[in-house]
């Protein structure tokens, strides 16, 4: 009997191990690996995973406690990132939700319709897997450059343009009009308050998926503040 109740205690031991090294070691190598097959981080350098899981997380919570993505060079189709540092919080392990997610992407380029090449400085992420939200910063230089490019597209040429604390002063044929831009649930325009200047230069997704919520414009940028909507 006492050799039977010694090899249930080792074999507990042995499972407690095993599961232990399962959750801690095997579970975050397998989810580094899947998060970096990413068509999107696969086209980075340096990237970086880090998988913290915990026992309480996995079988209590059917969750993974913290996937850490970090990377440089990241890019696909529409986007490239100079880098990345984002936080997953309360990864399911079933569908892949996350309660929390936060983090900042650098050097971010874009391809928008309607506007053109954007360079954003940051972009700052906080949200869930439901609902992001992404505070992105344009400095003065990109600012104006993209709407001067959408006032040539429209077939205004341009004197100037200069960025005020709560407007954008557009200068035209020697005169300056104090403009602001306006959020509307199609576009981003800017319109002057004499009509004179009224130009979309943003084109909203008629689906959705996502909408600017708030501009900010001072003299060193604009900060443009989005919601995007995963699930």
């Amino acid at each position: 009997m006492r050799g039977f109740l010694a090899f249930l205690v080792v074999a507990a031991l042995t499972g407690g191990a095993l599961a232990v090294a399962a959750v801690t070691v095997v579970l975050p190598a397998v989810v580094s690996v899947a998060v970096r097959d990413s068509p999107f981080l696969r086209s980075g350098t340096d990237v970086r995973v880090d998988v913290d899981a915990s026992l309480i997380g996995v079988f209590l919570h059917g969750s993974i406690d913290r996937i850490t993505i970090a990377g440089d060079g990241l890019s696909e189709p529409s986007a490239r990132v100079a880098a990345a540092d984002v936080d997953l919080d309360d990864v399911s392990i079933l569908d892949h939700s996350f309660a929390e997610a936060s983090g900042t992407l650098s050097g971010v380029d874009l391809d928008v319709a309607g506007a053109g090449p954007l360079h954003l400085a940051t972009v700052t992420l906080q949200g869930s897997s439901r609902t992001l939200e992404a505070v992105a910063d344009l400095d003065a230089t990109a600012a104006v450059a993209a709407i001067r490019r959408r006032l040539a597209a429209a077939g205004l040429s341009s004197e100037a343009v200069t960025l005020t604390a709560g407007r954008i002063d557009v200068t035209l044929a020697g005169r300056t009009f104090a403009a602001l831009p306006v959020i509307t649930s199609t576009e981003v325009r800017l319109e002057a308050s004499d009509g004179l200047v009224s130009l979309p230069l943003v084109t909203l997704p008629t689906t959705g998926e996502w909408r600017i919520t708030a501009i900010q414009v001072t003299p060193s940028g604009i900060r443009v503040t989005a919601v995007v909507i995963l699930g």
